[in-house]
């Protein structure tokens, strides 16, 4: 019996189809790639996922009918079955993509959907040939070595050999999501403490502050961000640090109740500065992203890995400055008693 139906009439309605939405596909792909950064791009982000697994759902629903109408039999029932759910998900995925795109809602958290679908796909597809490969081999050597057919027990071999390998998989696939698509939190997460552990030997607690806070901003894509230590506003984006400090001013954060804070304005989100050695030194303040949603689990659990790095290295530039401070008055004072009155006259006009 061959596997495609002999009248190739029916296949023009399907194939044009394909090849109309694959062409729109292309032609959204490459605009997305042409935006810069912002708002927009993730409107077009949204939409364009939303396309692309439509795409894939119809070509799933197109083979499934052609399937069906070619094997037939026993087959045809859960194959039409297959082609009309895999049809109606097309459908609600363009929809859900669109509607996501022209509400706004959560469109930042576009790159964790996109990043955890590819890998589950991933995922699926190589558990699946695992599985498939592995049972076509153990039935292949079976017949050669024992003489017969193990049945059921090669399958319950292909499951056990691919979950062993799907394990391994899982975390190379997860990691290749993450740089793909969450670059920005991989680099908060990982390039950040390295960053402040070399800077705390040779600038100051504000130039520290100052790059958490840009590092910080650019990993979790939020409008503004902050680090408040004490009453002091160390760094400020997105705000003025006089803004910061009237928000700080008889505020007791950590007293403030988590669903409080998530409906603040301005900082719904604070993560304490802390560290075992040295306590607690401050906070570090992040506004809503710019479509004014909060933050999902990965952008929640970023910035308090890179919580208590920032705070050492902040501490340890603090005390070195204060030490530096010191010597250098104690310096001044030795010099005021050791030089001569008209020296020192002379060195100050001089």
């Amino acid at each position: 019996m061959p596997l495609l139906p002999l009248d190739l009439t029916r296949l023009v309605w399907p194939l044009g189809l394909a090849a109309l939405l694959g062409a729109v596909g292309v032609r959204q792909v490459s605009r997305y790639w042409r935006m810069p950064p912002g708002t927009v791009r993730q409107q077009v982000r949204w939409a364009t996922f939303g396309f692309v697994c439509g795409i894939l759902f119809f070509i799933v629903s197109m083979l499934s009918g052609l399937f069906a109408d070619a094997l037939g039999s026993d087959l045809l029932f859960p194959l039409m079955v297959a082609s009309a759910i895999a049809s109606l998900l097309a459908v609600l995925a363009i929809v859900a993509g669109l509607l996501l795109s022209l509400l706004r809602y959560r469109l930042y958290d576009a790159d964790a959907v996109i990043g955890r679908s590819a890998a589950y796909g991933v995922l699926t597809l190589g558990f699946v040939a695992v599985f498939a490969a592995g049972e076509k081999a153990i039935e292949a050597l079976a017949e050669a070595y024992l003489g017969g057919s193990l049945g059921a027990t090669a399958g319950g071999i292909a499951a056990a050999l691919a979950a062993v390998v799907v394990v391994p998989l899982h975390e190379r696939v997860g990691a290749w999501a993450e740089r793909r698509f969450q670059k920005h939190l991989l680099a908060l997460r990982h390039d950040l403490p390295h960053l402040v552990g070399d800077l705390r030997e040779t600038v100051g607690a504000g130039r520290i502050a100052d790059a958490a806070v840009t590092a910080a901003m650019a990993g979790v894509q939020a409008s503004r961000a902050a680090i408040l230590a004490g009453d002091t506003v160390l760094a400020a984006h997105g705000a003025l640090p006089d803004a910061v400090a009237s928000w700080a001013h008889g505020r007791e954060i950590a007293a403030e109740p988590v669903a409080n804070a998530q409906r603040d304005p301005l900082f719904p989100m604070r993560v304490p500065l802390a560290s075992e050695a040295i306590g607690q030194i401050g906070w570090l303040l992040l506004g809503p992203r710019p479509d004014g949603s909060l933050y999902g689990r990965d952008e929640r659990e970023a910035p308090v890995e890179i919580a208590a790095p920032v705070a050492r290295a902040i501490e340890i530039a603090r005390v070195r400055e204060a030490r530096d401070r010191a010597l250098n008055d104690r310096i001044a004072a030795l010099e005021a008693l050791v030089m001569p009155a008209p020296r020192r006259d002379r060195a100050a006009s001089g």
